[in-house]
């Protein structure tokens, strides 16, 4: 199953049956993956923080879920917690007396200082102000509706939208439908019915096929939905001379690999094969 929600670990140096207790309850609610938030903790970085980590990263490892880290202990980031300013001050100084343009991005957070005369670099200055609302609106965004509505309605309805989106987006990607082709209104709810029940069919062979990789040593290139279709459509029956179907060569390596995904064999197949061969000779 893909993952589209990274919610921000906020880390305040809590204890790790805490931290057990979040990492399993994210895991639960379906969101396999976290974005740990450094900025609160007390020990960024220090022996706390490593500690801290190693504890997540181990229980990320047992919980098969991804993880991202934020970079520094403060934004604008690639500052090193402040270590930068603290144990190498001479590269603050690298433009001092210098002629040189920053741009719009430096002077969005600092205060450039230049020589009056020559025009030459002197020093920054922190515009704190931008910075901290900069702080104030990490981790939120803002819905504008046109209707009246609370702050729960209002995300439960872009969140429905944006899997209405997902799902039509899937439909053109994986099933080549990128025109509707009908000339009712009618045939087209007819039409999009039957994708529907295809992109759930689609996205279950995925979620299985997907489930069985992981059990392999190796990476096999026919395990996609498509190359995985591909393949068992070489699975055929032809009417041989007593009139009856049989199937026309035996099962593959590569289709056993494929059938177990999805809790069949060899045995599976034939069986099927024999009871299709009854339904064709009762037709005749």
């Amino acid at each position: 199953m893909e993952n589209y929600l990274y919610p921000f670990f906020w880390q305040h140096g809590e204890d790790h049956d805490v931290l057990k207790k979040y990492m399993e309850k994210i895991s639960g609610c379906g969101m396999k993956g976290v974005c740990v938030e450094a900025r609160p903790h007390p020990d960024f970085v220090g022996n706390g923080w490593w500690k801290d980590m190693d504890f997540i990263l181990d229980k990320a490892k047992k919980l098969d879920m991804k993880l991202w880290i934020l970079d520094d202990s403060h934004f604008p980031t690639g500052y090193a917690n402040g270590r930068i300013k603290s144990d190498y001050p001479q590269y603050l100084k690298k433009y001092q007396n210098k002629v040189k343009e920053f741009g719009p991005g430096f002077e969005k957070y600092f205060n450039l200082h230049y020589d009056e005369k020559s025009q030459a670099f002197v020093l920054p200055e922190e515009r704190n102000s931008v910075l901290e609302r900069e702080l104030d609106l990490a981790g939120y965004f803002c819905i504008i509706t046109s209707e009246k509505m609370s702050a729960k309605e209002a995300i439960e309805l872009y969140k429905s939208r944006d899997v209405s989106e997902k799902l039509f987006r899937g439909d053109k990607s994986y099933l080549g439908n990128k025109s509707i082709r009908v000339y009712s209104e009618e045939s087209a709810r007819a039409k999009i019915f039957v994708e529907f029940v295809a992109m759930i069919v689609r996205c279950k062979m995925y979620i299985k096929l997907k489930g069985e990789m992981k059990k392999l040593d190796k990476k096999l290139n026919y395990m996609t939905v498509p190359a995985a279709i591909k393949e068992l459509e070489k699975i055929e029956m032809v009417r041989q001379l007593d009139n009856i179907y049989r199937l026309d060569h035996a099962v593959t390596a590569n289709q056993k690999v494929i059938l177990k995904a999805f809790g069949l064999d060899t045995n599976s197949i034939k069986y099927f094969a024999s009871e299709l061969s009854k339904e064709l000779k009762k037709a005749e």
